[in-house]
């Protein structure tokens, strides 16, 4: 009797140990989930070293900052991409004006030092800047679809150089600058006629003013007192979205810098190292292929 249940002991024991090791053979082991390594940028993330936040690997290959792990990633820089070959800006020095628009600034403004001044506002800084806006737009957007014709073309690049200056605070200048042009257009004969506007003019006779230097002095000057006028939108950051690429980053401020005092002929190759570096502060920048150069003619200030 005893043998017979120290043998039905025995069985029940190798039973037991069987099922559990036949149990243990189908169960996955729980292991603790691996510790995610910080970004080592082998994919296409934004900076060739460690990433910028030391938080764990972005879960892309590509950043599109859609599930990264800071909230203000830098990679949208790579939606912004100019699209155009070799530019320039030419601008007339003030020696280099005809005798006759010569004459015409200094009895504008009453005499040579005043007018250089004065010219120096117009064509040196403001008329620069709103050209550098127009190759600023011209190189993101090559198809030209933000700005469907001459007269919007020219009303935004117009605004986009007044809203710079606000953007930079040189209310001072901006000041100065709206005196002057007030007493430009009020020297210039007007060429539109009676009972048509500025707009409906310039639309039906664009390449007959475009070739006359007067008349478009004129509306260069018509189209600076609309852009300084307080109703227009003057807010730069938002201007660079709508015509330049809705991805620019404005979260950071532009660098501080003394305002202009000087206008006379140094003035256009520092506002033109200024604004591309303003433009790099916001992920932008000018085309690398954009040049500054002196010309002569009676067009002060044009992107070619």
């Amino acid at each position: 009797m005893k043998r017979v249940l120290w043998f039905g002991l025995i069985a029940s024991l190798i039973a037991a140990v069987a099922a559990a090791l036949s149990c243990s053979a189908f169960q996955t082991p729980k292991v603790a989930p691996p510790t995610r390594l910080t970004d080592d940028d082998s994919a296409a993330d934004d900076d060739g070293a460690a990433d910028d936040d030391g938080a764990p690997v972005d879960d892309d290959a590509a950043d599109d900052d859609s599930a990264d792990d800071d909230a203000a990633d830098d990679d949208n820089a790579n939606a912004c991409l100019g699209q155009n070959g070799p530019h320039q800006i030419v601008y007339v020095p003030w020696n280099s004006l005809p005798a006759v628009e010569t004459a015409f600034f200094e009895k504008t403004f009453g005499g040579e030092t005043a007018a250089q001044t004065a010219y120096g506002y117009f064509v040196y800084w403001y008329s620069l800047a709103r050209e550098l806006n127009r190759a600023t737009i011209d190189y993101y957007q090559a198809d030209h679809t933000a700005l469907p014709d001459r007269w919007t073309e020219e009303t935004v690049v117009a605004q986009m150089a007044v809203a710079y200056f606000v953007v930079r605070v040189d209310t001072t200048n901006l000041g100065n600058l709206r005196n002057y042009v007030a007493e430009l257009s009020a020297a210039l004969p007007n060429p539109v006629p009676s009972g048509q506007t500025p707009e409906a003019y310039f639309t039906a006779n664009q390449a007959q003013i475009l070739a006359n230097a007067a008349d478009l002095l004129w509306y260069q000057a018509y189209w600076a007192q609309q852009a300084l006028a307080p109703n227009f939108v003057n807010d730069y950051a938002q201007l660079l979205k709508t015509y330049v690429c809705s991805y620019v980053n404005d979260s950071l401020p532009l660098p501080s810098r003394p305002v202009f005092t000087n206008f006379g002929d140094s003035l256009p190759p520092l506002l033109f190292a200024d604004f591309n570096t303003d433009l790099g502060v916001w992920n932008l920048g000018l085309n690398p292929d954009l040049t500054l150069k002196t010309g002569t003619g009676a067009t002060l200030c044009q992107y070619e």
